[in-house]
């Protein structure tokens, strides 16, 4: 079941652009789907906080993380190209000793829009132990096929819960 989000406005080169979850999933796939929702729900998130009163320049938002996931990095970079601006920008040892541990690295973002930063976390909760267990170790070895199913399982599952869940339980300031 595709849950349908609500959409996302940047300007960009002074014309708004509605981008939605669904097209952060048409740019990256279904590979790592759990950080494409989670990424536009981190964006969501941002954009409220810290710009109220409108949709941010895309020009203005850049992104620090110290969780290198290809999902969160691919849905950010649809809604402000901020990988290809040289905006995004990934330091595994950044984030505090409590910011929630992911497979690899933490679920920490520090968002700046239009020069005011706030820093993220996941929610308690949002990420079960059993995906990141899983997730740790694909980064080890080759999971096996009944481990590949289980991962690809939890990561639809993962995106599932984000998005049906309220921005505000899934992101929160940190």
């Amino acid at each position: 079941m595709m849950i349908v989000a609500p959409e996302l406005a940047i300007i960009d080169h002074g014309t708004t652009l509605a981008i939605t979850y669904e097209d952060c999933i048409k740019y990256h796939g279904r590979t790592n789907i759990g950080g494409v929702a989670l990424g536009f729900r981190l964006m969501q998130r941002a954009f409220a906080d810290l710009s109220p009163a409108g949709p941010p320049d895309r020009e203005t938002v850049s992104v620090r993380t110290a969780f290198p996931g290809l999902g969160v990095r691919d849905a950010v970079e649809m809604i402000a190209r901020t990988t290809s601006r040289g905006a995004y920008h990934i330091d595994t040892a950044m984030a505090p000793h409590s910011a929630p541990e992911a497979a690899e690295g933490r679920f920490w973002f520090e968002v700046t829009v239009d020069g005011h930063t706030r820093a993220y976390v996941t929610a308690s909760g949002a990420v079960g132990a059993e995906f990141v267990a899983i997730g740790r170790t694909s980064k080890q070895r080759p999971l096996t096929p009944a481990e590949q199913a289980r991962w690809s399982e939890l990561k639809e599952e993962l995106a599932s819960r984000i998005m049906a869940a309220p921005v505000n339980a899934v992101v929160v300031p940190a």
